[in-house]
């Protein structure tokens, strides 16, 4: 039980992080090299998300 927990722990903070990424990428302040870099984290870590979920949906924590 403890390692659904965690693992429902671990999407919620990646997906935090995965919306700042998105949302940073957007600002046009910033150099085109680290717009781009922040678009490819942030899909990254929204597939990485997906397939978190995919185990989480599969194995319900009740």
């Amino acid at each position: 039980m403890h390692y659904d927990f965690l693992l429902l722990l671990a999407t919620g903070f990646l997906i935090v992080i995965a919306s700042f990424s998105l949302v940073f990428s957007f600002d046009r302040s910033r150099s085109p090299k680290v717009r781009q870099t922040l678009l490819a984290v942030s899909v990254c870590t929204f597939m990485i998300i997906a397939c978190l979920v995919t185990i989480l949906m599969t194995n319900p924590l009740g």
